[in-house]
């Protein structure tokens, strides 16, 4: 018996270390490529590899071809490549109306009043339209051959209240909610009646405690 139980003990030590000892991927969160020549992301990323990088979430913009020529780099450096791009928070561009952004509790749309900062520019879900403009851009992203995946970011509305570390950087009193910060309409307004419409935005201009 005691033969027995020794054995089973070398064969449970042999199993164990046979085994490869897993390691937990580590990814690093990187924009760009700005200005930076093919040989300066190569050396980036070859860095980032050498200090137990596995993979890039890289936030590249919309250009498919951006993430093209970054992604084939990546991969060189043996890096897996993964695309980050924000969803409903869109800039200024000649696709996009100004009518497909939200508004607040004030009846202002994030299109020309954003909240906090300029680029708090939010589209509404609500519109085929903006459906439409994101399903082109993540199509033509999710293309490109050495894209491992498409990581999606901002796929919310404007905060009512931002984190309390951000209080002093962008110099906001965050002691109630405002409706400057409220997001009043992400529904079809045209199928509420003109008597119910007033009540809501009176509410939403309404200060919350």
């Amino acid at each position: 018996m005691k033969s027995f139980l020794i054995f089973i003990a070398i064969l449970t030590l042999l199993s164990y270390t046979e085994q490869k000892a897993y390691k937990v991927p580590v990814y690093a969160w990187v924009s760009g490529p700005g200005n930076a020549t093919d040989e300066e992301l190569r050396v980036h990323f070859t860095d980032l590899k050498g200090k137990g990088i596995d993979g890039l979430m890289y936030n590249g913009g919309q250009n498919a071809d951006a993430y093209r020529r970054i992604g084939k780099i990546a991969k060189q450096t043996g890096l897996e490549f993964h695309a980050w791009i924000p969803t409903l928070m869109q800039r200024e561009n000649p696709k996009l109306k100004p009518e497909w952004y939200v508004v607040n509790g004030l009846g202002e749309s994030t299109w020309d009043k954003p909240a906090y900062v300029n680029y708090y520019k939010v589209l509404c879900p609500n519109h085929e339209e903006v459906y439409e403009f994101l399903a082109e851009i993540y199509g033509a992203v999710a293309e490109v051959d050495d894209v491992d995946g498409i990581h999606l970011d901002y796929t919310r509305f404007p905060d009512v209240i931002l984190g309390k570390g951000l209080w002093s950087k962008y110099g906001l009193v965050m002691d109630r909610e405002y409706p400057q910060t409220i997001i009043a309409i992400a529904i079809n307004v045209s199928l509420i009646s003109k008597p119910k419409r007033e009540m809501i935005l009176i509410a939403l201009k309404t200060p919350h405690r």
